[in-house]
């Protein structure tokens, strides 16, 4: 492999499509070819972090005291987390020359609030806050990762093509944008992996 620039690198898709996994492959196997990268997710919840207290409240959120939290504020604390990640790790990694390995990016919040039932405006709003927060930084690839039954249980199959349709949306929006590589996950890993990796290795010669 050539040389690289540190670059951002997005592993998108519905809970169940792979991300997790897919995201780690690539991190490791970026350290393992002698480019430095780091690992992250949003909304975070790396301990002493912001998102650690919002994600124990989202989950827990009555050993907060808290009865219930609206779709808006659900919105608002995720929009916070989000803030949180990207100024105090994302920017400060690649500002080090480290690459960074995304699990989700601001394309979740997009399909997720819409599922949830959020008021547009209001989604539209926070997704141009959390592009602020960005500032020039874009992804170097994202990675939208395809599957038609997810790998886990927790969406049924009807709220599973309702997500599937809104991450096809929003790719459609973002297409003229974004650098953006479909990756096929209904096989095995190492298929996946070898169209990533091939895609990675096609951006290393600086002209991009």
């Amino acid at each position: 492999m050539g040389r690289m620039k540190p670059a951002l690198y997005v592993f998108e898709g519905p809970n169940g499509v792979g991300k997790t996994t897919l995201s780690s492959n690539l991190n490791l196997y970026l350290n393992q070819q002698g480019f430095p990268s780091q690992l992250v997710a949003l909304p975070g919840k790396s301990a002493g972090t912001v998102g650690e207290h919002i994600y124990r409240l989202y989950h827990d959120p009555a050993s907060f005291g808290v009865r219930y939290i609206s779709v808006t504020t659900e919105q608002l604390l995720f929009t916070a987390a989000h803030a949180d990640v990207i100024e105090n790790e994302i920017l400060p990694i690649l500002s080090k020359g480290t690459n960074v390995v995304l699990d989700r990016y601001w394309w979740s919040t997009w399909v997720y609030s819409i599922v949830g039932g959020l008021d547009e405006r209001v989604r539209d709003l926070l997704l141009e806050l959390e592009l602020k927060v960005w500032r020039d930084v874009k992804p170097h690839r994202i990675f939208l990762l395809h599957r038609n039954r997810p790998a886990t249980s927790e969406h049924n199959l009807e709220k599973w093509d309702r997500l599937v349709s809104l991450y096809d949306d929003i790719r459609s929006k973002q297409a003229a944008l974004a650098r953006i590589v479909d990756v096929d996950n209904n096989t095995d890993i190492q298929s996946a992996m070898t169209n990533i990796i091939g895609s990675v290795e096609n951006g290393l010669d600086g002209d991009e």
